[in-house]
């Protein structure tokens, strides 16, 4: 059944409802049931100011739908028989949110796809390692994911760490890392691709695994712990952003064109770099996203 959604109260009303009916499956069966899924949100900057200039990517069709909010959009997407729908709230211009409560074998494509498009205006944000290790520090860390691959040391000589692939969620998360962080060996091989908060109000709770690229998956009983999570990281990323763009990026005009000021970044990099050249073809490769 098509739910029609004309307000942001509404939606919020229609995810928690998504929320809470997936926690309760979750908690009596261990399992959701044939065709529920979990409640996502992405996480897209953007420089767009016309939602209708951005091009469908190949092979699928958007419908967009205005409701009552002039902030709050509905995506109607399809690719083939299968399809899904999006809610799009621009109340901040820079930093869109995109809710869904499809699978998200066809939301996560798409949403990839849709942003990663050339010359659109859209971009995926990126959480480093250090920020999302202060966000472990804040509400309840509940689990993290990491993955490291070793690509830059020098050819035939024996690696100490070639791969690491790890996810971990449960209350030993936070010892664990710790563990990881204080070990000579591991310590340079920690990249994290998520972590989960959990975030209480009033009795109700959110618990979000937050990946490294902007997508956050929820579980919980408590909209609004969602949306707090969200908010904060949003509000903390916009920040470093902005204070990359005003002291290290400026331009000004004239009538002879534009000029460009900045100042350098000092990049500091915790292991020592054994092959310079080697290192430097690999950065510049543009192959790894």
């Amino acid at each position: 059944m098509k739910i029609l959604i004309k307000n942001r109260k509404e939606l919020s009303e229609y995810l928690e409802s998504k929320m809470v009916s997936s926690q309760e499956k979750l908690e009596e069966e261990g399992e959701l049931e044939y065709k529920q899924f979990l409640l996502k949100t992405y996480l897209i900057e953007s420089s767009v100011s016309d939602l209708n200039s951005i091009a469908a990517p190949e092979g699928f069709n958007i419908n967009i739908q205005q409701t009552q909010d002039r902030t709050l959009q509905i995506l109607n997407v399809q690719k083939e028989s299968a399809k899904a729908t999006f809610y799009l709230d621009t109340v901040n211009p820079r930093f869109w949110l995109i809710h869904t409560v499809d699978s998200s074998s066809f939301t996560t494509p798409f949403i990839q796809k849709y942003v990663s498009s050339v010359m659109n205006g859209l971009d995926h944000p990126w959480l480093p390692t250090q920020f999302m290790i202060g966000l472990s520090k804040k509400d309840e860390f509940r689990g993290f994911n990491l993955k490291y691959d070793e690509e830059f040391a020098k050819e035939g000589k024996e690696k100490a760490i070639e791969n690491l692939s790890m996810r971990l969620w449960g209350k030993a998360a936070p010892h664990v890392l710790r563990t990881l962080k204080k070990d000579h060996e591991l310590k340079n091989s920690i990249a994290l691709s998520g972590v989960g908060i959990k975030h209480s109000i009033d009795g109700d709770y959110a618990i979000d695994d937050i990946a490294s690229w902007g997508r956050f998956t929820a579980k919980g009983t408590s909209i609004d712990g969602h949306y707090f999570i969200i908010q904060d990281i949003q509000k903390q990323y916009s920040e470093k952003i902005e204070l990359i763009e005003k002291s290290w990026l400026d331009y000004s005009s004239d009538a002879i064109g534009f000029k460009f000021r900045g100042d350098p970044l000092t990049i500091v990099f915790d292991k020592n770099i054994e092959d310079l050249p080697a290192f430097l073809d690999e950065l510049l490769a543009a192959e790894n996203s």
